[in-house]
Formats: structure tokens, sequence, C-alpha cells
């Protein structure tokens, strides 16, 4: 189906809860869904979210005729130091999801918007083309829509009040107008930054291009004690995975994004970490093992790499191993 059919968003009909009183708000490309609980909406309120989103909107096409391709890249920019904060946000949220700043535009619309609102009222929940934030004080259920996707809105995201002001943002490669290398109906990332929530969602969904890569957008998913044997996670999305006591043997890890991740246990032997980003990540060492000088010289060699690398990103000095062993608690 082509993804011009739901320019309209009539999908929001749907799903919207009946304690909020529900707004729309347009103003050239920016097509918003506003809730707000019933005792706090009044027209002064709807005035104050278009002024609000007229200044966002105002902020970003300035800066974007002083740096037009801020606009178009696919990739992370360098601002110029004029950046104002919105874009700002936008350029720090796609630097960490390796995409473009306006990957990031829609979330981070509602998060400046959805942070105002809740100055002025109890609860907020706001919508810009499939990117939430969500400001509650009870239990909320988010729909998934999926387009045609025999799963579209029969899969739903329980959210507890303690967990927001929270992001829910989704990207798809067949539903809506927006930018997709990948084929996924619907990736959905929630994460306190509803900027980076936004960034990673594209970023996520572009792997997806068929159901093998699926596993190469499971951010934080828990892989403990799994087979990946052999896997083609090029590419992969890993952020705070959990690798513990898994199988990697000859998984294909180049260009991976592992930030965060746990590998603590895992077998590694012939994996291919060629340009993966291994910030934060925790080692394959099992405190309960006996290791035989040969696999001591080896798991000390890669140490040392990684020791190296670390402290080449943070430019800081090459402190001896064995301190850098004591710091990462390794």
């Amino acid at each position: 189906m082509n993804k011009e059919n739901y320019v309209n968003r009539t999908y929001r009909s749907l799903h919207q809860a009946g304690d909020m009183h529900y707004f729309n708000l347009r103003i050239k490309q920016s097509d918003l869904a506003i809730g707000v609980d019933r005792e706090s909406y009044s027209d002064s309120l709807v005035a104050l979210c278009r002024q609000e989103l007229i200044g966002l909107r105002g902020q970003l096409e300035d800066y974007i005729n002083l740096q037009p391709e801020f606009l178009t890249s696919l990739v992370p920019l360098k601002l110029l130091p004029e950046a104002p904060e919105i874009v700002r946000q936008m350029a720090k949220a796609a630097a960490v999801a390796g995409v473009g700043p306006m990957a990031a535009v829609a979330g981070t619309v509602s998060q400046a918007l959805g942070r105002k609102l809740s100055s002025y009222c109890r609860e907020c929940i706001i919508e810009n083309g499939g990117d939430i934030y969500l400001h509650s004080q009870q239990e909320r259920r988010v729909a998934v829509f999926a387009g045609p996707s025999p799963f579209s809105n029969k899969i739903a995201i329980r959210i507890s009040p303690e967990e927001t002001p929270l992001g829910i943002c989704t990207s798809s490669g067949t539903v809506g107008p927006s930018l997709s290398f990948g084929e996924a109906d619907a990736l959905v990332i929630k994460a306190r930054d509803v900027a980076l929530a936004d960034a990673v969602a594209t970023a996520a969904a572009n792997l997806v291009k068929n159901e093998d890569d699926l596993i190469k957008a499971l951010i934080g998913t828990d892989f403990t004690g799994t087979n990946l044997s052999n896997a083609n996670l090029e590419g992969a999305l890993l952020l705070d995975a959990l690798l513990i006591r898994a199988n990697l043997t000859a998984v294909d890890f180049r260009h991976a994004d592992l930030t965060n991740a746990n590998l603590k246990g895992s077998t590694t032997a012939g994996c291919d970490f060629t340009d993966a980003y291994l910030r934060d990540i925790l080692l394959p060492i099992d405190k309960n093992k006996t290791y035989t000088s040969q696999e001591v010289r080896e798991l000390f060699i890669e140490l040392e790499r990684e020791r190296n690398r670390f402290c080449a990103e943070d430019a800081c000095e090459i402190i001896p191993l064995e301190e850098w062993l004591i710091e990462h608690g390794l």
C-alpha cells in the first residue's frame, strides 16, 4: 500500500483516551494531535500551544537557512555555533543513532511542546506523526498502528505513570510519508528522551529489510544464554543488550553498536568486531573460570586494545591496564 495513503492520519480516531480532551494543531508540515486532561483544557491553552509550535518551527527554519544541509543530511552533522536548543537536541540524538538530524524532528518538537504544556495541565499526550510525548498520572496503553499488518492496533505498550514523562516513537517503512530505508511495518522505541527515541527508531527501522533482519534492531534485548553462533549482526543496534553467557561464536559484529552491552561469560571465538562501537561494553570475563596461559595472553591483548580505544575516544591519558580493569569493574 502506498505510504501516502496515511498522510491524513486517520488512525488517530481509533485510540483516543476518553478522559482527555483532544485537539489538532496544524502549521505548515507540522500536524499534531494533542490531548490534555479535561479540567485543564481551554482556548487559551490551544493558543499557547499554537504560539509555541510557531516559535519552534521558526527557530528550525531560520537555522536551516544558515546550514541548508541540516534539512537533507542522512548522517550526523557538526553544527554552527549559533544553533538554537531545538537544533542541538536533534543533532545530539542523531549523533547517538547515526542518522541525519531531521530524523529526530518530530520527537524533538513533541518533547519541547510537551514540556511547555506540562506546566499548564496535569496530563498531556502529544502525537506528532507517530512520535509521542506522554505525561500521565495514570496507567496508559499506547496502541501500535502498523497499517495493513494483521497486528495493527492489536498490540499495546503499557506505560505506568512512574515512567512518564516518556517518549514512545514509531518508525515505519510502509506507513506514513517519512523517509525509511527499511521495510518494517512498525518499529517502536520508548525512552525518556523523545528526540533520542525518534532518532533510534529511524535507525533501527532502516536495518529491517526482511524477517532475517529483525534481530538487528533488538535494542536492549535480553539474549542471556542464547545461541547466536554464526549470526550476521553487521550494523546491528545492540545498545544495552544482555549477551551474558551467550554463544557468540563467529558472530559478525562489524559496524554494530554495542554501547553498554553486557558480554560477560559469553563465547566470542571467531567474532568480527571490525569498526564496531564498543563504548562501556562489559567484556566476556568469567571470574569463575580457570584460564589457560594462552587464553590469558589473548584476553589481555584484547583488553589492552579496548583500553587504548576507550582512552583515545575520551582523549585521556592511557593508564596502566591493571588500573583500567579495576576502574571498569573487571
